[in-house]
């Protein structure tokens, strides 16, 4: 079970990750939840 949670947190930070070294997908999302 305390593998499931270390893989979840290693995607976490992979998706992090690669969200901050594309930051055109990024700004996608932000600026819908900035609308709201």
């Amino acid at each position: 079970m305390e593998i499931l949670v270390a893989l979840g947190l290693l995607l976490s930070v992979y998706l992090i990750f690669n969200s901050r070294q594309r930051r055109e997908p990024v700004k996608v999302p932000v600026r819908v939840r900035r609308r709201r």
